[in-house]
Formats: structure tokens, sequence, C-alpha cells
């Protein structure tokens, strides 16, 4: 794994390196240590210039903050107003540790495969599945007051949190409407309540057996709170 590496990376040199899952592909566990530390000789040879982590929890990263020579720059996560991530994000504030989320709107078009410890009960369900966050009267409220799209006052919610923020999107209008999310500011108070969506309850939209290949492993290996799947 070193060696190809070490090949793709001098084939094209990177900005940016990150260690996804803290397993691979046979789904062994397998030591972070040693791969963070060829990754950070990756960075002393001049092969990229910085390494981070995905999907990485508190418990995770104080493993690794133990060895490691170069920090990881950031932890690439999924972050939205139903998986609010509090803990996490105060975590690698402290560890200057940049948060980068995906589906940082939900995943409208997989909210079926959402995931909850009680999901049945969750507040934010509709005929059995979870709301679409862009959908959530909350939302659509605060939107409104602010005159921007449902889906440009989550997208502000996270940014204004100090993170990062990498919505998908094929479509070039929604593409320019992500990007048109800097002339607004989010009141502390409205800032809140979106935060309150993710109080209740956790929902994930990406679980582990979802995006690695192999037999399922347990998904508190990969994230801090109990999880259960659904309509899978």
């Amino acid at each position: 794994q070193r060696r190809d590496t070490r090949k793709q990376n001098s084939n094209i040199r990177c900005d940016y390196t990150t260690v996804d899952w803290e397993c691979d592909g046979s789904w062994e566990q397998i030591s972070i240590e040693n791969t963070w530390r060829h990754l950070e000789d990756l960075v002393y040879t001049g092969l990229t210039k910085s390494i981070g982590v995905s999907n990485f929890n508190i418990n995770s990263l104080k493993r690794l903050l133990k060895s490691a020579r170069i920090k990881p720059v950031v932890n690439q996560v999924e972050m939205h107003p139903y998986l609010i991530q509090e803990e996490l994000i105060s975590f690698c504030k402290e560890h200057d540790i940049t948060i980068v989320a995906y589906c940082p709107i939900g995943s409208p078009g997989n909210a079926a495969l959402a995931f909850s410890k009680n999901l049945e009960q969750h507040p934010s369900l509709v005929k059995g599945q979870p709301e679409f966050i862009i959908q959530h009267p909350t939302i659509l409220r605060i939107a409104s007051l602010y005159e921007k799209t449902p889906a440009q006052t989550v997208l502000r919610w996270a940014l204004q949190q100090g993170v990062v923020v990498i919505p998908k999107s094929i479509s070039r209008p929604h593409i320019d409407e992500n990007i048109d999310v800097f002339d607004f500011r989010l009141n502390e108070s409205h800032m809140k309540e979106i935060s309150a969506l993710g109080k209740h309850d956790i929902i994930r939209y990406v679980p582990a057996n979802n995006v690695l290949w192999g037999e399922p492993i347990s998904h508190e290996s990969f994230w801090d709170n109990n999880v259960k799947q659904w309509h899978l």
C-alpha cells in the first residue's frame, strides 16, 4: 500500500491526501499509526502538502494524535442539521483540525438509507422516513426570513461553525446556488433552532457497509453513536 501510494503521488503531486477509514478493504483492523507514518513520509518527501483523515471519531483522533508527528489538517465527516457533530467539532477546533462536512444538506436521494438509534420515533419522520432537511418547516421558515433557499441556509449554518462544506451537485444552477452563501449571516437564535433539529436523535445517510466493500463491521467501530440500519 505504501509503494502504491508513493507511485501514485509521484505521478500526480497532491496538495492533500487523506486516510478514509480505519480499516482496509477486507475489514481487518489495521494500524492507523503505521498508515499515518507513511502519509507523513509523503509530506517530508514533498509528494503531498497536507494530510488528513475522514470518518474519524474522537477516540480515533486521540489515538492518532498520541503518535503523530504531523497533525491531520482536516477530518472529513458526515455533518448536517440531523447530525450536528457538536462534540467532534469542538474537539477538532481544540486541536486545530478543520472539519470538512460531506452530505451537508443531508442526502435527498438516499433518504431510504438513513440510520438512527431510534428512527421510528424521530421527530422529523414523514410517512416512516426522515423528512428531507431542506424541506423541514424550521429550515423553510428561516430561509424565507433571509430570502435564501433552504440549501443555502443549511450551508450557511455549517459555515458559521467554522466547518468547510462540500455539497454534491451536478446541476450548474445548484452549484451556483451553493456558492452564493457569503452575503448573509444567520443570527444566533436561528443557528440554535437549526442545531436543535439534531439534538433529539441522530440520523446518518452514509453507513459504513455502504461505503466500503467486504463484510459489514459494527458501526460502533467508526462512529461514537450507536446506529441501526434502515431500509437497506
